[in-house]
């Protein structure tokens, strides 16, 4: 079992490519977390009660509002993203397993197909890069290519707390405890939040 152990603290987490691709910088961007997201496409146009803003041509909804830094001269500059003014996030479109584009909130953990918070290997943990302040939201992918489309959001779970054990097993070794996992801090998943809790989008071509 020590050596198991010990062997898992150095092979670190598989979380695949899809960890590295998604994970975004403004979980806390002072400590290098996160790497870059998919870009903002904007809401959908056809959503009335909006605004439209003179730079970079973004649009606010009823619910979806543009970012802007203004400065003390008068001068807006866009930011890119949103702020949904319902859930009081800021978020960004991604695409999503329902066939739509989700925003959602770009500091998020991804879930982990390798670790585990029980013993019997079934209930899974999410992880971001340790340094990072816990997010509150994680997301499941279904893939992580490099190449081609970019994996869509399956699932969207709230975060939990911090495991008090922590659980791996592969192909070559059952479900078996482990003390430390270099290169990532892993969180329990809570409750499940329906993708249709998020702001839908489509893409189009004007």
């Amino acid at each position: 079992m020590n050596d198991e152990r010990s062997s898992e603290r150095e092979k670190g987490p598989r979380f695949g490519r899809a960890l590295a691709a998604w994970m975004v910088v403004t979980v806390c961007a002072s400590a290098g977390c996160g790497s870059k997201g998919s870009t903002p496409i904007g809401p959908d146009p056809s959503v009335g009660g909006g605004s439209t803003n003179t730079q970079g041509g973004a649009t606010s909804g009823t619910r979806l509002r543009a970012r802007f830094f203004v400065g003390e001269d008068g001068s807006k500059q866009e930011i890119g993203g949103w702020h949904d003014k319902q859930l009081d996030i800021d978020c960004a479109f991604q695409a999503a397993a329902d066939g739509t584009y989700r925003c959602l909130p770009p500091e998020h953990a991804t879930v982990s197909a390798d670790f585990f918070s029980d013993a019997g290997c079934t209930q899974p943990m999410a992880g971001v890069r340790p340094g990072c302040a816990p997010p509150t939201y994680a997301w499941a992918l279904d893939g992580d290519e490099t190449c081609g489309p970019a994996p869509r959001v399956t699932a969207v779970f709230k975060v939990g707390a911090t495991p008090a054990k922590m659980f791996s097993k592969d192909s070559q070794n059952p479900c078996h405890e482990v003390i430390a996992v270099a290169g990532v801090a892993l969180y329990t998943i809570a409750s499940a939040v329906p993708l249709t809790t998020f702001v839908a989008a489509k893409a189009q071509v004007e």
